[in-house]
């Protein structure tokens, strides 16, 4: 603004006729009268073009402005108000639309009333170098100056002043003082500038979203956008054949970016339906960051394709790296080492691009992104030890960071020790945390996956510090209880496994030690799962063990009357085994190195009976039928050695044993390193034979056969009699020896030195099939047994593993309880809003009981403390209990149940408290008083203007409940997700403790070959 000449000897002499202590004042005067003297002296040409020039500047035609003031200045030469005009056109230009704009000096008269602007002016230089604090000095001295702006341009420049303090705020990342600027910037804008409002709408889009405020950003930009509808409605002429067309019809370039800074909030909401609405507009063409922001929410892969380009066409830009990097991690096809190792550059370079007040939150995305990535690479430690370093209280992702880095790499830091939170003290850290991440784009304002990442990762380093002191249990829990917290961390899964890895195991007796041990922990961890198949499992391995211990073992088998038993006493080189028994009166009967010779028998009711040898025979041959069912099996003492220390095993035939005693027989035939089938020469191979022999081949048992009464086929027939026995059974027999048994005993019996004994050359084939290769047969056995065993437990918990899995993964669909979490809200503080009328009611009721008000006389009396006490009283109890309500009336069928129940929990938790302290603020600050005062002032004009003054004071302050309700919004989420997570948590915990314990060190066992392959320890003839 132009000052009128004012000469020094004239403000000397005003100060001189008011003394000298009044100069001050003087020089005030002076300036009131430079003003009104620059009123009367633009001549009127000049003051046409000035105000031309702010039509033209409030359109944001700025270099038409500045044409227009150019021409004047050539028409009319230098003026004061000139030069500020041009100074007040390029300032704002510079900072509503930015182009290659040369800002002029400020004056450096003392006493210009143009100083106002040219403290704008080099307030604008000093926040494009990025000093926040020198541009709020300058502009602290243009507010000194504005009372000498003339009235036609003091508006302008009071909003230019708003404008630059709320981006000086932001360099110093003062976000509500920024918000405070920009609500006071709204206040002073002209109607119809459209470039200060282009530019208001997008900065304050900007302010909102960087606070994480999407929903109040919303109502705001909705009331900013309807003021400025309600002014173009007033300024146009009605159509004369209907009303008034829509500002989205009338003025489409305005809605493109109103529609842009929609999109963005609603976008930053996660309000899907809403982005696509306001997407399907003809002639609408977001920017193609926009488009980026809405695919990161809609399509990453599609995100990441446009960002590509985006970063292809400007590869310098760190903006459009950081959203490249953002839509890299988003997208689903995983990274590679480079890729990893790009994003993490993009990050750094955009943080070290943001002035110093931005750097921990841009720090904290980059630490939170390395976590994620396992990333401790130099360059980003040291990015994030220097921001940690200048600021003490940077975020938690910094700290975690620079601790896990220092626990991977041993590097240290200048960075205070970590000091780990439990979830419920994070998830409140989290929720007092001023921001998180630099704004909408960030992955960090996704509280759920920040809570995941932090958790989880404060688990590893827990896990990792168990494993640097040697205690895997510990470590264990740690890691199981990181993936309980994101189960994607890998990571965690690797080092599980580590843990679970057995010690190297190069022999059967370890291995079968191990799988004890092993099988005992898997029954522990299962808990209440069925076990039966891990008793089975164990059972197994122990007879294993026991196979190992005890001598051989040979079974003697074959069907009923194929001199079976009579082959066991030739063998034996004694008559002890019953012959000739009916099957019905047969019993199992094993044989046992013994030096008492007597008997034992084991009955079925578990009662154990001792037959001294003397009576063995009469006992055995004494049994009849009902004896022989109650009977388990016989066990006889030998004392004869031509066997050694090898135990056999006599049943009876197969084809002879009631269902109890073949599983009996089964059993011992289990416990059997060897069998010798006994075969009748009269019958050949029966089906069932061949069917039982198939069965014990494929069990890994050694088979000898021995073809029996071999003197009842005529000598031209025997060969061809064994080699189809031998046919007949396709090499599942070691060998086959013909023989009679009865021969055999007889010579026994009564041994003839001239004649060999008969049964010679079945010992002699036992010698070689069995009896050298004792302890090769019995590990080959018991290492199946294990390999068995083994295989049982695997899948047991395996399948356990899986149905606590299944239990876990019934979970919810994330993004529908998003949305029906902001529903939910939306219905909370719409009731609190619609509460007004109820409450302005309560109280202009309560004001007339006390007698303060009528509709008659208005104020009838002054309100005393009790009366202020009182109705304070009621104005919070009336509160109170609207929100109970509200919370109490959430209908379960049109709520999600889990959603209603969360919802619930945080209002009654973080609202009402907060809900209390505001109301009690305000009734400290006399608000009672305000509301009677409004009441008064309506009383008159009845009842219903009573109420409807009392609620015009009680709006804005429900439109406060309102936002912190939807400010709940994350808190809920978080609520949510972890509710869910406790409820699926237990089993998805046993299932990973399941796998990483128990199924992964049994799988290792069971994989490994070194038990396997191990040789045997030199044989030793168990005969001997």
């Amino acid at each position: 603004m132009a000052e009128p000449p004012v000469t020094p000897s004239r403000n000397r002499g005003l100060g001189a006729s008011l003394g000298g202590a009044f100069e001050s004042l003087a020089r005030r005067v002076s300036n009131v009268v430079a003003e009104v003297s620059e009123t009367v002296s633009i001549p009127e040409p000049i003051r046409r073009a000035i105000e031309q020039a702010r039509q033209a500047r409030s359109v944001g035609e700025h270099a038409r402005a500045e044409q227009l003031l150019e021409q004047a200045r050539q028409d009319h030469g230098d003026h004061r108000a000139l030069t500020n005009a041009v100074t007040l056109t390029r300032v704002a230009q510079a900072w509503f639309d930015p182009t290659s704009v040369s800002l002029p000096k400020p004056s450096g008269d003392p006493d210009a009333s143009g100083r106002a602007v040219g403290h704008l002016v080099a307030a604008s230089g000093e926040l494009e170098a990025g000093q926040a604090q020198p541009a709020l000095d300058e502009l602290r001295r243009a507010v000194n100056d504005l009372s000498r702006i003339s009235e036609s341009d003091r508006n302008e420049v009071a909003f230019l002043i708003h404008a630059g303090r709320a981006r000086a705020y932001e360099l110093i990342g003062a976000g509500d003082r920024r918000l405070r600027e920009l609500r006071k910037a709204q206040a002073r804008l002209a109607p119809g500038d459209t470039g200060a409002y282009r530019w208001l709408v997008q900065a304050g889009t900007s302010a909102f979203l960087e606070q994480d405020r999407a929903d109040a950003g919303h109502e705001w930009l909705s009331s900013l956008r309807g003021r400025r509808v309600a002014h173009q409605s007033a300024r146009e002429p009605t159509p004369p054949d209907g009303p008034a067309q829509p500002a989205a019809e009338t003025n489409p370039d305005l809605l493109a970016f109103e529609r842009e800074a929609f999109v963005r909030l609603a976008t930053a909401r996660e309000d899907r339906a809403s982005v696509t609405a306001l997407l399907d507009q003809p002639g609408f063409a977001p920017g193609p960051e926009l488009r980026v922001d809405v695919a990161l929410l809609t399509d990453p892969s599609a995100a990441l394709e446009l960002a590509q380009r985006l970063r292809q066409e400007r590869p310098n830009d760190v903006d459009l790296g950081r959203i490249w990097a953002l839509a890299r991690l988003a997208s689903p096809e995983p990274t590679d080492s480079t890729e990893r190792v790009a994003v993490l550059e993009a990050l750094l370079a955009y943080a070290e691009a943001q002035p110093p007040a931005r750097r921990p939150i841009c720090g904290q995305e980059l630490a939170h992104v390395a976590l994620t990535l396992e990333d401790w690479s130099p360059r980003v430690r040291r990015a994030v030890d220097d921001i940690a370093r200048d600021n003490p209280r940077a975020p938690r992702e910094i700290g975690l960071y620079l601790a896990r880095a220092h626990a991977e790499t041993g590097e240290e830091t200048d960075a205070p020790p970590f000091l780990a939170l439990d979830s419920d003290d994070l998830a409140f850290a989290m929720e007092t945390d001023e921001f998180a991440g630099p704004d909408e784009r960030s992955p960090l304002r996704d509280v759920v996956t920040r809570f995941r990442v932090l958790a989880g990762q404060q688990h590893l380093l827990a896990a990792r510090s168990a494993m640097k002191h040697q205690q895997p249990a510990r470590a264990s829990a740690a890691l199981v209880d990181a993936l309980s917290e994101d189960p994607g961390l890998h990571l965690a899964e690797q080092w599980l496994g580590d843990l679970a890895q057995p010690a190297p195991i190069d022999n059967l007796e370890e291995a079968l030690v191990s799988a004890t041990e092993l099988l005992a922990d898997a029954a522990s961890a299962c808990g209440t799962s069925p076990a039966e198949t891990l008793t089975d499992a164990s059972r197994q391995v122990i007879r294993a063990r026991e196979r190992l211990a005890r001598p051989l073992t040979i079974a003697v088998m074959g069907e009923f009357s194929a001199g079976k038993s009579t082959f066991v006493n030739a063998l034996l080189g004694a008559s002890v085994a019953p012959m000739g028994v009916l099957p019905t009166t047969s019993t199992i009967n094993v044989f046992r190195r013994g030096q008492q010779g007597g008997a034992y028998i084991h009955r079925r009711d578990g009662e154990l009976r001792h037959v001294a040898a003397e009576d063995i025979t009469a006992f055995l041959q004494g049994i009849d039928d009902a004896e022989a069912k109650a009977i388990r099996y016989v066990e006889l003492e030998r004392r004869e050695g031509r066997l050694g220390e090898v135990t056999v095993v006599d049943t009876p035939g197969l084809n002879a044993l009631d269902p109890y005693h073949e599983r009996v027989a089964r059993e011992f035939l289990d416990q059997a390193d060897a069998v010798i089938w006994v075969f009748s020469a009269t019958r050949g191979v029966t089906a069932s034979e061949a069917e039982v022999l198939t069965e014990l081949h494929d069990s890994g048992r050694r088979l000898l056969g021995v073809l029996n009464k071999i003197d009842t086929v005529p000598d031209a027939e025997r060969d061809p009699l064994v080699d189809y026995v031998r046919e007949r059974l396709d090499g599942q027999l070691a060998a086959l020896v013909p023989t009679t048994a009865s021969e055999a005993l007889q010579w026994h019996e009564a041994p003839q030195a001239a004649k060999p004994d008969p049964l010679q050359p079945v010992l002699n084939v036992l010698e070689q099939v069995f009896f050298v290769r004792a302890r090769q047969l019995k590990r080959k056995l018991a290492a199946r047994q294990l390999d068995d065993a083994l295989g049982l437990a695997i899948e047991h918990v395996d399948h356990a593993a899986s149905e606590l899995e299944q239990t876990a993964n019934t979970g919810h669909d994330e993004a529908a309880r998003r949305v029906a979490v902001r529903g939910t809200l939306h219905a909370v503080s719409d009731s609190l809003l619609a509460s007004v009328d109820k409450l302005a009611d309560t109280l202009a009721r309560e004001l007339m009981a006390l007698g303060l008000l009528s509709v008659d006389d208005g104020r009838r009396r002054a309100a005393d403390e009790q009366d202020f006490e009182y109705l304070g009283a009621v104005f919070e109890d009336v509160m109170m209990s609207t929100v109970g309500g509200v919370l109490d009336s959430l209908e379960l069928g049109e709520h999600d149940r889990a959603v209603a129940r969360a919802v619930q929990t945080v209002v009654r938790l973080r609202f009402l408290p907060w809900l209390h302290g505001q109301i009690t603020g305000l009734l400290t600050q006399g608000f009672v008083a305000t509301v009677l005062d409004a009441a008064s002032s309506d009383a008159r004009r009845g009842e219903a203007a009573m109420q409807a003054g009392i609620a015009t004071v009680l709006r804005p302050v429900a439109a406060t409940w309102r936002e912190r309700t939807l400010q709940l919004r994350k808190t809920v989420e978080l609520t949510l997700s972890r509710s869910h997570r406790r409820d699926v948590g237990a089993p998805r915990a046993l299932a990973l403790r399941l796998r990483a314990t128990v199924l992964a060190p049994l799988r290792a066992l069971r994989d490994s070959t070194a038990w396997r392959d191990h040789p045997a320890p030199p044989e030793a003839n168990p005969r001997q």
